[in-house]
């Protein structure tokens, strides 16, 4: 029985076909001897495949991929309640967008982004809520689907849905309030990855190092919340429903940002007029006793007619005005955010409207060969704060800091990378953190191969104590093209 390697077919194929290809060696000799004759009668031949072909106009390009999560820490669950232990996820996904050249500067872009859940299938539905299924087995969505061009010098606009991107830190949102972001599950991606598209109109004016920025953004779109009975869900009983804002000119969002791109620096202005991605719990009726129990003798009670008080969601709009810069210090990056909220709302004040300061300060560092170390810590502070906020459901005290800090290096000529992030929200992280390690391959430039693990911890009455037992390993495997 003959035996090939694979390197010997390989080498086989290669000598195989360079013979086809060659032209054979006594041919030499012939060619030289016509070269007289043909001179006098000599074609100009062109080499096609020496003609750059021009640019499509057309480009598609996108991934698709298969991510799967598998829980190890997870309780056995409660009657009635659904299983999470082990398999959690198990999703192909297709991302896919075109690119259009229309005319000198004007392009187009449509994308699309689809994904079912198989795991789902898998188990046994009937355990899991509707919400859940709705929001968890599969989506179907419009992503980026905008066009841009260059109105005149200086001047570019972008119409339609799209991401903006405001801010310094890669970790932790200060600036950073014009996108809502996916939050249906916590820590397995970086906000990078999170952000959600939204209708807008966008201008840019250019002069020098300087850029000013308008935003016009009529889509209302709060952040997606982990739905009723899911394993991020932050309460074993059903909360009141939420009522975001309908689209419509009175409730249209705003946004204005100077930039400045300097030589070592890079220093910018915001203001936004927006809701906030979250909202608040309020009062919709109040508690009233419409009649008390009456007696009827001799032995009859009729009991109290009783006003029951009924609570919603609501999401407050409000104004923010920030300022971040960058500097850059040999192989020291130097990062700082800043914004003062205006208008915001809690369930134990409802007449009252309340202002936050938010601040961050992070350093990165890229001395080490193919190492970045970044750092950034952050303090959310209510400057008029009452001990009435302490209370559920607002559990707001008056600075709340956090941190993240991510390690990235990368190995073999940049195709094996390992990424570990670190936060933690609360004093001595009591409000929760988490940490996510991952590993990822590039087996060719278009496919990687992905393996990570995602612990979570909070304190027993933290704000994120409901995520705790979801630690988890998750394994993707990526085509892009």
């Amino acid at each position: 029985m003959i035996n090939l390697s694979i390197k010997t077919l390989i080498a086989a194929l290669i000598l195989v076909f360079g013979l086809l290809a060659a032209p054979p060696i006594w041919a030499d000799d012939f060619d030289q001897a016509m070269d007289a004759f043909e001179e006098a009668d000599e074609e100009i031949v062109v080499d096609e495949e020496a003609i750059p072909e021009s640019p499509s106009r057309f480009r598609v390009s996108g991934y698709g991929k298969l991510s799967s999560v598998f829980t190890y820490d997870q309780p056995a669950p409660k009657p009635c309640k659904a299983d999470y232990r082990g398999l959690y996820r198990l999703r192909p996904e297709l991302d896919a967008k075109l690119d259009v050249d229309i005319y000198q500067t004007w392009k187009a872009r449509v994308g699309g982004r689809f994904w079912y859940d198989f795991a789902y299938d898998i188990r046994d539905r009937e355990d899991f809520t509707e919400e859940t299924l709705d929001e968890m087995e599969s989506e179907a969505e419009l992503w980026e689907a905008y066009l841009e061009g260059r109105l005149f010098k200086g001047l570019d606009l972008r119409l339609g849905r799209q991401i903006v991107v405001w801010g310094t830190s890669e970790n932790i949102r200060v600036t950073d309030v014009i996108n809502p972001l996916d939050l249906r599950e916590m820590g397995m991606v970086d906000i990078e990855g999170l952000r959600l598209p939204t209708a807008m109109a966008r201008a840019d004016y250019t002069v020098g190092y300087w850029t000013i920025t308008g935003l016009v953004i009529p889509e209302i779109r709060p952040a997606q919340q982990p739905p009723y009975g899911g394993m991020y869900y932050p309460s074993r009983n059903k909360l009141p429903d939420d009522h975001p804002p309908v689209d419509s000119i009175d409730n249209m969002e705003y946004g204005a940002r100077i930039s400045g791109h300097l030589p070592g620096w890079d220093v910018s202005l915001y203001f936004a007029d927006v809701y906030m991605d979250l909202p608040y719990l309020r009062e919709t009726v109040e508690f009233k006793l419409i009649r008390p129990p009456i007696f009827i003798p001799p032995a009859t009670i009729l009991p109290p007619v009783i006003q029951y008080p009924q609570y919603e969601y609501h999401y407050v709009r409000v104004q923010m005005y920030g300022a971040s810069t960058a500097i850059a210090l040999g192989n020291w990056l130097i990062k700082a955010e800043a914004a003062y909220f205006t208008g915001l709302k809690y369930f134990n004040e409802p007449n009252e409207d309340r202002d936050r300061f938010d601040g961050l300060i992070g350093l990165e560092y890229s001395g080490f060969t193919d190492t970045t170390i970044s750092l950034d810590a952050a303090v959310r502070y209510v400057p008029s704060y009452v001990d009435v906020l302490e209370n559920a459901p607002d559990n707001t005290p008056q600075s709340q800091p956090e941190a993240a800090l991510r390690v990235q290096r990368d190995f073999r000529h940049d195709t094996f990378h390992i990424t570990l992030l670190a936060t933690a929200m609360g004093h001595d992280a009591g409000d929760g953190w988490f940490i996510r390690g991952e590993s990822a391959y590039d087996w060719t430039d278009n496919l990687t191969f992905t393996l990570g693990v995602v612990g979570y911890g909070a304190d027993d009455d933290g704000y994120y104590a409901y995520a705790k037992d979801n630690d988890c390993v998750f394994f993707d495997i990526k085509y892009s093209f």
